[in-house]
Order: structure tokens, then sequence, then C-alpha cells
């Protein structure tokens, strides 16, 4: 069971580091908010992995934040 739980763990704090990573990127040089707490504070994996495709396509900063805030995904 830790075992899964530390699984689970390792692929999340990727999935987040991917996200970041992607939002850097596409974006730079405009100031990045803190969006490591509030990705964090998910915990499914899946909605993270949406949102790391989100990272990636999104147009601009703001439309991924919007993206970020709608549960729908």
């Amino acid at each position: 069971m830790a075992n899964q739980q530390g699984i689970h763990q390792g692929a999340k704090e990727s999935t987040i580091e991917g996200i970041l990573e992607a939002l850097e990127l596409r974006f730079r040089p405009n100031p990045m908010p803190d969006l490591k707490p509030i990705l964090a504070g998910i915990d499914d994996l899946q909605r993270l992995k949406q949102l790391r495709r989100a990272a990636m396509q999104a147009e601009t900063l703001e439309e991924f934040t919007s993206t970020l805030s709608d549960e729908s995904l």
C-alpha cells in the first residue's frame, strides 16, 4: 500500500513539474504566478494530466489559469 502511494506521489510531482515547465517555456518572460501550491492541492492524477495538456495548448497564461479554475475538465 505504501509503495502504491509512493508511485502515485511521484507521478503527481512529475506531472506538476511538467505543467510548470511547459508554462515557463511557452510564456516567459511573463511573470509566472505561483501555481505550484494550487497544483499540489489537486490529488486527481487524471486532472493533472489534463492540465499538463492544457498548459501545452493554451494560447495565453490567462487561458491556462482559467482552465485551472474550470472544474469540468
